[in-house]
């Protein structure tokens, strides 16, 4: 794992991002671009990647501000609508 951190105001969500793409299969080396994209966001970037969109060729509209829903707080993705658990989850 590389040791990259993403620019400041830009959540660190990778580790939640590799649980969820290696859940829906996503192969190892397309999850690491995804990766380092995301820890390579040039500061203040407003667009973020989806990394489901990404795993499927788009880039998505990920809203950073997490969603909590019963202790478990997610972000969502404007453009696949699809949400991903980053804090809390097992």
């Amino acid at each position: 794992m590389d040791e990259l951190t993403p620019p400041a105001g830009i959540p660190d969500y990778a580790e939640a991002f590799r649980h969820a793409l290696t859940q829906r299969r996503v192969p190892a080396a397309q999850i690491d671009t995804f990766i380092r994209a995301w820890k390579s966001l040039p500061p203040g970037t407003t667009k973020l990647p989806c990394p489901i969109c990404y795993a499927a060729g788009g880039w998505g509209a990920l809203n950073p501000a997490p969603e909590k829903r019963d202790g478990v707080e997610f972000v969502s993705c404007g453009r696949c609508k699809n949400s991903i658990a980053v804090t809390g989850a097992a």
